[in-house]
C-alpha cells in the first residue's frame, strides 16, 4: 500500500506553539522592562489587535514595516498607556517571543512521527529573529528538513509567490504528494486552495468553517492529523 502524501508543510503557530501562552508572557516581560503595568487580560486585547493587523498583511494592505509600528500604538491606546514608547515595546517584545517557545502538548510526539512518514518543512509568517530563536529553543529543528519564514521569502501565506518559493526549494516536489497543516483559514487554507494543495485544518477549539475557505480535511488534534498524513494513495 503506497501512501498519499511524503511532504508535509506545517505552519508553526497554534500548529505547534501555543501562541497564546507565549504571547502572555512575553507581553508581561516586554512591559514590566518598559516600566508600564501589565495587566491580566491584556494579552487578549493585544493579540485582537495583532491579528487584525496580520490580516491587513495578509490582504497587502499594510506592509510588515507599518505592522510593527502601529500594533503597539494600537494596543497601548487601548489600554491607556502613553503612546510615545511603542516602538521600544515592539522590540523589548519582539526579543522576549524569540525566547518563549511554549510547544502545544504533543506537538514533538507529532513531529517525531510525521517525519517518520516523509519530509516536513516549516512555513510560516513570522519573524525571522522570533522563530530561528523558538525553533532553536524547542528542539524541533531535529525533526525538520527546512523552515521557510516570509520575513526571508520577501512575501506572505496566502500570496502565491510564498509558495512559488517553497515549491522552487523544496527538492523534488510534488504538488500531488504534498499536504499543508495549518490552523489558520485565511493564511493556511487560503494558501492551499490557491496553490491546488491538499491541507488539513488544524481546530483544536472546533471553530466554525468560514470565509470561503476549503480545507480537505478538518483535524482536532495530532492522532487525526497523523491519520490523515498516513492515509493511502487512490
Amino acid at each position: 500500500m503506497t501512501q498519499k502524501y511524503d511532504t508535509f508543510l506545517l505552519d508553526a503557530d497554534d500548529t505547534l506553539f501555543d501562541f497564546t501562552a507565549c504571547c502572555q508572557s512575553a507581553l508581561r516581560r516586554a512591559m514590566e522592562e518598559n516600566g508600564l503595568p501589565y495587566k491580566e487580560g491584556y494579552h487578549l486585547r493585544y493579540l485582537e489587535i495583532n491579528n487584525a493587523q496580520w490580516k491587513k498583511l495578509e490582504r497587502g494592505e499594510i506592509t510588515r514595516a507599518q505592522l510593527f509600528a502601529t500594533r503597539f500604538v494600537l494596543f497601548l491606546r487601548a489600554a491607556g498607556l502613553p503612546e510615545a514608547g511603542a516602538a521600544r515595546l515592539n522590540e523589548s517584545y519582539v526579543s522576549a517571543l524569540s525566547e518563549e517557545c511554549v510547544p502545544i502538548e504533543g506537538a514533538e510526539v507529532f513531529l517525531q512521527k510525521l517525519s517518520g512518514m516523509g519530509r516536513v518543512y516549516i512555513v510560516t509568517n513570522g519573524s525571522a529573529r522570533i522563530q530561528k530563536g523558538r525553533f532553536a529553543r524547542s528542539g524541533f529543528e531535529r525533526y525538520l528538513a527546512g523552515v521557510f519564514i516570509s520575513e526571508e521569502i520577501g512575501a506572505y501565506k496566502p500570496a502565491l509567490r510564498y509558495y512559488e518559493y517553497v515549491a522552487a526549494h523544496v527538492p523534488a516536489f510534488a504538488p500531488a504528494k504534498t499536504l499543508l497543516v495549518g490552523d489558520s483559514l485565511t493564511s493556511d487554507i487560503a494558501l492551499a486552495n490557491a496553490a491546488g494543495l491538499d491541507c488539513v485544518w488544524f481546530d483544536r477549539a472546533g471553530a466554525p468553517l468560514a470565509g470561503g475557505a476549503a480545507p480537505t480535511y478538518i483535524a482536532r488534534d495530532y492522532a487525526e492529523v497523523l491519520h490523515i498524513a498516513g492515509c493511502a494513495a487512490d
